[in-house]
């Protein structure tokens, strides 16, 4: 298969490099800080065991890794070729036309339509797709979106929404998990100077998500329509999925609204971290435009132009030099 070049987003990189350093910078500062409490802690007189209990929480939902967490978060799990031969075929041929290591797939038995790709190596990433996106869907516009999910991957700004979004979705995780065992709740208030770091990344990585998610998504639709040569399925897709939202019951909705950031289409009214879908659709129309036109434009013209008035120059200037 021939291998469709994706092309490169100034703009998106730009702004993937200011929220990497701005990572670098949060979660140092928060690693300072809850490492010179615990060592305060610990020369309190604090016993060696009730010290030990003070490792810095965000490293220990970090040891189940954000790709799990996010995972774990809407149900997913990963699917063989086996068990979902279509997805599989379909991201095959991405995979080969864009040149790329094959990521993980998995399928979440939510019915919210939704769709992200997740994970900080290509290889190690995953793309995880509901059960409620595959309902809605033809099989061309689920191709679409897969081929929008690996875009993500391909430009590294899957990596980058990956580590900002962390904890966003650890501590949807650990909020449902203390909703269900009242002994979690008892651990946060145990370490309530770690919760409160946890908080501050909460509200700050948010930011962060929000800045990025509106780049990433034009960059991946545009490198969907490229890979596909279809732009037509991806804006249906993007169409019906924005449609069936409003028929979703809220609390499916908010099951996933930790992830908005890193979905396809927002799931959140309040918080707005997509494009707009006019400014989609009319990206994707332009993009058809000149995958469409017959005979696309060159500067072969131009360049023949150019080349008789060089010609004309040409003659006449030897003709007057032989003639003086």
């Amino acid at each position: 298969m021939e291998r469709r070049a994706l092309g490169r987003d100034p703009a998106l990189s730009r702004r993937m490099a200011w929220t990497m350093l701005a990572l670098v910078v949060i979660y140092g500062g928060v690693l300072v800080y809850l490492t010179v409490f615990a060592v305060l802690w610990t020369r309190q007189g604090a016993p060696t065991l009730t010290a030990a209990a003070f490792v810095p929480l965000w490293l220990l939902l970090g040891a189940l890794g954000p790709y799990r967490t996010a995972l774990r978060l809407v149900g997913a799990y990963v699917v063989s070729p086996s068990e979902e031969p279509e997805l599989h075929a379909a991201l095959d041929r991405l995979c080969a036309l864009a040149g790329a290591p094959k990521p993980r797939l998995a399928v979440s038995e939510e019915e919210a339509p939704a769709a992200f790709a997740v994970g900080v190596r290509p290889s190690g990433s995953a793309i995880v797709l509901t059960r409620g996106l595959l309902r809605r869907l033809e099989p061309g516009e689920v191709e679409a979106v897969l081929a929008h999910e690996l875009t993500h991957i391909l430009n590294r700004d899957g990596a980058v929404m990956t580590a900002a979004s962390f904890p966003l979705f650890a501590a949807a995780w650990l909020v449902d998990a203390a909703r269900r065992k009242l002994a979690t709740w008892l651990l946060l208030i145990f370490v309530l100077p770690y919760a409160l770091a946890g908080a501050a990344l909460y509200f700050v990585c948010g930011a962060l998500t929000r800045s990025l998610a509106m780049n990433r998504e034009l960059a991946a639709d545009r490198g969907a329509a490229i890979l596909t040569g279809v732009p037509e399925r991806l804006a249906s897709a993007l169409q019906k999925l924005t449609g069936a939202l409003p028929l979703i019951p809220k609390d499916d909705l908010r099951r996933i609204a930790p992830l908005n950031a890193l979905l396809i289409v927002g799931v959140d009214p309040v918080i707005r971290a997509h494009p707009s879908m006019q400014e989609r659709l009319a990206q994707l129309a332009a993009i058809g435009r000149e995958e469409g036109r017959a005979n696309p434009p060159t500067v072969a013209p131009r360049i023949g132009i150019a080349a008789a008035v060089f010609l004309a120059v040409f003659v006449a200037m030897l003709f007057v030099f032989l003639h003086v």
